[in-house]
């Protein structure tokens, strides 16, 4: 989706791997394992979370751009674990776990929306028209 905009972003997008998650910079493109199975530092809940990870998500999200994307808002986050919030400023697009949707969206004013494996591409134009739209 991000490649189909024509706007700038900048924050971070997690891609699941077989033992974790990998976090990536939106403007760098550079990735690293944020947390996995294996210790690779702290434990928080079922993962071990990689603390050169976290300072580099926060840097990530110190960069400049029209808007600030962050996948995905977790319990690490909503807990304070992460101190993101001191750089979440809108416009901005949250992905955030199904379960604390309700929780972000009574601290921001949003738009929600909810996705389904069969109706990803339209949710995909949806996403893109109110992008757009962004000011």
């Amino acid at each position: 989706m991000i490649a189909q905009s024509e706007r700038d972003f900048y924050g971070i997008l997690s891609e699941r791997f077989d033992r974790g998650y990998f976090v990536e910079d939106v403007k760098t493109k550079r990735k690293m394992i944020l947390c996995s199975k294996d210790p690779i530092g702290f434990k928080f809940r079922q993962y071990y979370f990689d603390t050169e990870a976290m300072t580099f998500i926060e840097e990530s999200l110190k960069r400049t751009g029209e808007i600030l994307v962050y996948d995905e808002v977790g319990y690490l986050e909503v807990e304070g674990k992460m101190g993101i919030w001191k750089y979440v400023k809108e416009p901005a697009i949250l992905v955030v776990r199904k379960e604390l949707v309700d929780l972000i969206a009574s601290l921001y004013m949003t738009t929600v929306y909810e996705v389904f494996k069969e109706d990803r591409e339209q949710l995909k134009t949806a996403v893109l028209e109110s992008v757009a739209e962004m000011k």
